[in-house]
């Protein structure tokens, strides 16, 4: 649901504000919004396939900017000129992490054959926080998207619990657990 907040432009009225608003299309899957704040990237399931559009809050600008027979996937804006579209992490499937370029629509291969795979990329574009599954037990890493280099990290969690610094791009927040509980990761 899209939602607007707009003044009634009366300072008579006790409520100097109404919320106007609208359903987006059924076929909306997943959302981003844009660094900016002003676009919205979906992930539309149309005829059996995912589509990715970048709109207007309100979708009626909305330019088509890639398909593909994916449909299960996640997706983040954390660049002006950079979306990024993740398979759904399974203990039991290998994943996979592309870069679509919001200008051309290029897409291009960050990493993949991981299972339980997930990703959350710096707002600069330079690193992607990653943690898979290996034997078992989660493993994360950075990856440095310009060498192709991964420096493995002192700790384990999923990356889906950080968020990337607005301050300084090279910091990081994590919830880290103290100990993680046997389980099938990242199914449970």
């Amino acid at each position: 649901f899209y939602t607007e907040l707009r003044s009634t432009r009366t300072t008579t009225t006790q409520t100097p504000f109404e919320l106007k608003g609208k359903f987006l299309s059924p076929e909306v899957n997943q959302i981003a919004i844009s660094p900016s704040g002003d676009r919205v990237f979906t992930w539309n399931i149309e005829s059996g396939n995912g589509v990715g559009y970048i709109s207007s809050f309100d979708e009626k600008t909305k330019t088509k900017v890639y398909g593909s027979p994916l449909t299960q996937v996640n997706v983040d804006w954390p660049e002006a000129s950079t979306l990024v579209l993740s398979t759904k992490a399974s203990s039991v499937a290998s994943g996979f992490i592309y870069t679509i370029n919001t200008k051309t629509g290029d897409m291009r291969s960050v990493i993949g054959n991981l299972k339980g795979l997930t990703g959350k990329m710096s707002r600069d574009g330079s690193k992607i926080l990653l943690s898979a599954i290996v034997n078992s037990s989660i493993v994360s890493s950075i990856r440095d998207l310009k060498t192709l280099t991964n420096s493995d990290l002192l700790f384990k969690t999923l990356s889906e619990k950080c968020v990337w610094s607005n301050v300084t791009k090279s910091d990081l927040y994590c919830a880290v657990p103290t100990q993680i509980p046997n389980g099938v990761y990242t199914d449970d």
